[in-house]
């Protein structure tokens, strides 16, 4: 819930986001190294990559309109928004090429993180 007017010393509603956004801020904060992992360490997933994920799942629309957005009225984010699709176009392409290579899948989808992650560069816009 957002608020735009509200009266002195009073505190606004944080959405559950919001909230488990502070959680991990104050988790990583605390106790450093081993918060971040929490998760599945033999699948490499730790309690960052999952929120991450689970935002993109649950909350899509925040994080590929803006992206979108920049690719289709330009503005100061049009060519990074570009490049960052080739990337992603990119990387995709590795990925089918090297598993069918014979490469493992799980080593090909890690490394299509190197090219997936900078998309959360509109989400922190």
């Amino acid at each position: 819930m957002r608020y735009t007017e509200q009266e002195p010393g009073s505190f606004c509603a944080w959405d559950n986001w919001s909230q488990w956004v502070l959680f991990l801020l104050l988790g990583f904060a605390l106790t450093g190294r081993s918060f971040a992992y929490l998760g599945i360490p033999p699948a490499k997933l730790f309690i960052s990559d999952l929120t991450l994920a689970a935002f993109v799942f649950l909350r899509p629309r925040k994080l590929f309109d803006p992206w979108m957005q920049a690719l289709t009225w330009g503005g100061a984010l049009g060519p990074f928004a570009w490049v960052l699709l080739a990337s992603v176009g990119y990387g995709i392409f590795e990925v089918v090429r090297g598993v069918l290579a014979g490469f493992s899948p799980m080593v090909a989808g890690e490394n299509l993180v190197f090219n997936v992650y900078p998309i959360y560069v509109f989400l922190g816009i």
